[in-house]
């Protein structure tokens, strides 16, 4: 990720905590921060439903970090409703371009992540959580949005990464970790779908 776009996801970040934050809590981070406290927006309908609540973070009147929430019932007290964030988006160069989107799950645990690293329109890495968790991670072609890169990981450790290294879409290249330290590397030279050679490491 380039140091434009770390930067920019860092102080989103920050202030998308703020906005969940009391008043005073707020203007006391801000005031660290140096940076305006976030405005809410008018709240909105999606289409399926869901409420919608956009917040202009830098004070140029648009919004730049929207979340979307599912409403249901409380078993409990049925004339009340419980509210759970089902989708977050944030625009990290203000252009008007959403560049990362996370959604969760019902019990807001993170579903996924796509970010797009170089702020030019298109997601390029797209992270899977289980359980909150990180177990997957595509890293796509710009240009197609072909994967060209598949990370895979158990309790948040690298194991296993797949690539594609001549673009016809076929895994023909392999990586297994052990405890993080790369043990062995598989090619596959007559694109079957099988490494022909294992390199240990």
């Amino acid at each position: 990720m380039s140091r434009r776009s770390t930067i920019a996801l860092a102080t989103l970040a920050a202030l998308v905590t703020l906005s969940a934050c009391s008043d005073k809590d707020a203007k006391r981070a801000d005031a660290k921060l140096k940076t305006p406290i976030p405005r809410a927006l008018k709240e909105t309908r999606s289409e399926d439903g869901l409420l919608v609540r956009p917040f202009d973070t830098n004070g140029d009147g648009e919004a730049d970090v929207v979340k979307y929430f599912e409403e249901r019932p409380d078993p409990d007290d049925p004339t009340k409703l419980l509210r759970s964030m089902s989708k977050l988006e944030m625009d990290l160069n203000y252009d008007g371009i959403i560049n990362v989107e996370r959604t969760y799950g019902k019990l807001g645990k993170l579903k996924t992540e796509s970010v797009d690293t170089d702020l030019d329109g298109r997601m390029d890495i797209v992270s899977h959580y289980d359980g909150g968790q990180l177990n997957r991670k595509q890293v796509l072609e710009s240009s197609s949005g072909n994967t060209k890169e598949t990370r895979y990981y158990a309790s948040d450790e690298l194991i296993r990464v797949e690539r594609d290294t001549t673009g016809d879409s076929k895994v023909d290249y392999w990586e297994y970790y052990e405890q993080g330290i790369l043990e062995r590397i598989g090619r596959d030279f007559n694109a079957d779908g099988r490494a022909d050679s294992w390199q240990k490491r």
